[in-house]
């Protein structure tokens, strides 16, 4: 409770003085609460300002208490919100591809759960982003294939890149194939006959069988 009150306290600080609300929450010794502290001040001034708290989060990289990746999400997330074109060229200054990576998937996540992929589809075009359109399409087909796997399987046969579909038709063969396998088998059997389609059905029967061996 106490550590929670804390968080709050360093939260409404951050509000009037993000910087000393931080430079206090670097010093306090329990690395755990440090971290939460950390974590709690820097999500909340990303969603006020952005690009501040990204800076701040550069510069003070090395001294971050815990795993330092943490807010990078919430970090990434305020930054699209505020500037796609800011946030995707503040992505090359991270450090690290898995630091890039969760960066990237949490502003996949935040545009496709607001309905808003088509203008990601299209920036990601516009560069010839491969890697980013993959991401792009497997979110996708995460938020709908769950209630509506038929409306997703429909959206993959319109897709050309070779590369984008493979990444969606593997994300939809996990989520349908674990709910109704039965389905899902025969829309897998039914798929092109392309170089992947071993692929997909040995995927598809792996699920088969551990879920449902008989």
């Amino acid at each position: 409770e106490a550590e929670a009150r804390l968080k709050r306290v360093l939260v409404l600080w951050a509000s009037s003085d993000p910087d000393a609300a931080l430079s206090y929450a670097l010093r306090i010794e329990s690395r755990r609460a440090g971290t939460a502290a950390v974590n709690a001040v820097l999500t909340d001034w990303a969603r006020r300002d952005p690009l501040a708290a990204f800076d701040w989060y550069m510069q003070n990289l090395s001294s971050l208490p815990g795993r330092p990746d943490n807010t990078i999400g919430e970090l990434f997330v305020g930054m699209a919100n505020a500037s796609l074109e800011s946030a995707m060229t503040s992505l090359n200054k991270l450090p690290t591809d898995s630091m890039r990576n969760k960066a990237l998937r949490a502003i996949i996540n935040e545009y496709v759960a607001k309905g808003d992929a088509g203008r990601l589809e299209m920036y990601f075009n516009s560069r010839g982003d491969t890697a980013a359109l993959s991401l792009l399409a497997a979110a996708q087909i995460e938020s709908i294939a769950l209630y509506k796997p038929e409306a997703a399987a429909a959206w993959i046969a319109t897709l050309t890149d070779r590369y984008v579909r493979l990444k969606a038709v593997n994300t939809l063969i996990d989520k349908w194939g674990y709910d109704n396998p039965v389905r899902a088998a025969q829309w897998v059997a039914g798929l092109p006959r392309d170089e992947y389609w071993s692929e997909f059905v040995e995927r598809m029967t792996r699920i088969w069988a551990r879920e449902f061996p008989d």
